[in-house]
């Protein structure tokens, strides 16, 4: 079955001459059984070289903001890639669950 998803690009040119670019999917969910749906967040981080030092405290400070602000019954992941990738829970997590919030 074929969905329409509306798609958002943002691109930023940044003050050391590199861009920084954001992609939002977000489906059209009229159709789905409110019952049945969860919320489900997958985010991913850049943990490359290039975003030691101001970089990563800047999007430590950005996810942990945006951590608190889901809804409460809502699933997050968090997955750092760089040379390799790595999710910081095997399954998502609720955001209920005190734990999974306090080691993401």
């Amino acid at each position: 079955k074929v969905q329409e998803v509306e798609v958002d690009i943002y691109r930023t040119l940044l003050d050391d001459g590199t861009t920084a670019l954001m992609l939002s999917l977000l489906p059209d969910t009229s159709s789905y059984d409110s019952l049945v749906t969860k919320n489900e967040f997958i985010f991913l981080v850049d943990r490359s070289g290039s975003m030691q030092g101001e970089r990563m405290q800047q999007t430590s400070i950005a996810l942990n903001e945006t951590l608190h602000i889901l809804p409460d019954d809502a699933l997050f992941n968090i997955i750092g890639f760089g040379g390799t990738f790595q999710p910081i829970f095997e399954d998502s997590q609720p955001k209920s669950d005190d734990n999974s919030f306090l080691q993401a």
